[in-house]
């Protein structure tokens, strides 16, 4: 079993919040792959949050293992 820990900021599409999946792993997520997903909320969204460029960043960080 694979596992990869990604570290993201909740995207927003429309109405709805999204987490987008970095295509670094697109060849190991393909269509039809079952996955597990579980969230652990790290820091609530704040303004401050919102505005920093470090967690910007934190969408290329992919820890693999």
């Amino acid at each position: 079993m694979k596992q990869f820990t990604i570290t993201k900021k909740i995207a927003k599409h429309g109405s709805q919040s999204i987490i987008v999946i970095p295509r670094m792993l697109e060849s190991e997520l393909r269509p039809k792959t079952i996955v597990k997903i579980t969230i652990d909320i790290i820091k609530e969204a704040d303004n401050s949050i919102l505005e920093s460029s470090q967690l910007v960043k934190t969408s290329k960080e992919v820890l693999l293992r």
